[in-house]
């Protein structure tokens, strides 16, 4: 609220400057102008008619205005300049105490150098998080910094200890952030509900999750706490990709009953999902002996589930259309490279 004020105080009086600087310029001269054409009028009209007392003193506090202008310029430029001093000399105050807040945020940049408990990462992106939220609250104070050194015609402040704090915070909180997002996803697929799980989208997220962890490994190469932890997530996640082959069969979702009956035969029990089963349930079930098997199954059940959306659109264009005649002919013509 108190940066809006100053920003809108500060517009006004840049406004207000612009427009005494007009007056002084062109307006003042302009309305002179104005007053000689007056004065030859009321010259021309004296020789025809009277005027009252009233009438000419209005007449003279008219042509006279003019010479009372340069006290209140004058007047307004020490309202102004003293205003200017006490205002700059708050930038002044309120740019020294943010240098300060810099160099305490600087300071917590130590700490995160200390931090690889994987079992306290929610404690860490915290910190990280509330830092970075207070860098960014810098930048807005930066600007408005900025837009009072224009005003005052001061050459604008850069502040790069800002940017410098902000890239070395960044990798830690990708760290940390990452760390949370696959701890999260992981309980979600490995025990979460069996059957919403798209193995496309695990497939990708998982392999978005490696290669970021496996850059921030890198970029940690010589700080031991947080390149641990980089290394024990990419680890988990590696651990994690080997399941995706079994992953993409048996959460595949062109399965059917016929298709859980086939595989349940190649292990010789059950394996169909219900309301209970999980990833993990099903992972520790060991089926990795039998993956080369499933996989040809699966793979029949992919193409059958795209025919089945095949004929269900074909249906329900056939249905839905407004010359069924012509639709129902269109239709048996697809139909019959598939049948």
């Amino acid at each position: 609220k108190q940066w809006y004020q100053r920003r809108v105080a500060i517009t006004a009086g840049m406004e207000l400057k612009h427009y005494i600087i007009k007056v002084r310029e062109s307006t003042i001269f302009a309305l002179e102008e104005r007053i000689i054409k007056a004065k030859h009028r009321l010259e021309f009209l004296v020789d025809y008619t009277s005027m009252s007392p009233a009438e000419m003193r209005l007449n003279s506090e008219a042509f006279n205005w003019h010479s009372r202008m340069p006290p209140i310029f004058e007047e307004h430029d020490e309202i102004i300049n003293s205003s200017k001093r006490q205002a700059e000399n708050a930038l002044k105050l309120r740019r020294d105490r943010f240098v300060e807040e810099l160099e305490g945020y600087s300071k917590q940049l130590e700490e995160f150098e200390t931090f690889g408990d994987v079992g306290e990462v929610n404690r860490y992106l915290k910190k990280a998080q509330t830092l970075n939220t207070r860098l960014e609250a810098a930048q807005e104070k930066i600007e408005q910094f900025n837009l009072e050194e224009e005003a005052f015609d001061w050459e604008t402040t850069k502040y790069p200890m800002r940017k410098k704090i902000l890239d070395v915070l960044t990798p830690y909180h990708k760290l940390y952030e990452t760390t949370v997002d696959f701890q999260t996803n992981y309980k979600g697929w490995m025990d979460g509900t069996f059957d919403v799980i798209d193995p496309d989208e695990v497939d990708a997220e998982v392999g978005n999750f490696w290669r970021t962890l496996y850059k921030l490994e890198k970029t940690f190469a010589n700080q031991a706490n947080p390149e641990s932890m980089a290394q024990k997530m990419k680890g988990k996640v590696s651990d994690f990709k080997e399941n995706l082959p079994l992953i993409q069969c048996i959460c595949n979702k062109g399965m059917r009953d016929r298709h859980w009956d086939q595989m349940s035969k190649i292990v010789e029990f059950s394996i169909k999902p219900d309301s209970d089963t999980t990833l993990r349930k099903m992972i520790d079930l060991n089926l990795e002996p039998y993956l080369e098997k499933f996989e040809g199954i699966s793979e029949a059940a992919t193409k059958e589930f795209g025919l089945e959306k095949a004929m269900a659109k074909m249906v329900e264009e056939w249905t839905d259309g407004p010359d069924k005649k012509e639709k129902s002919t269109d239709c048996d013509s697809a139909l019959i490279p598939l049948l």
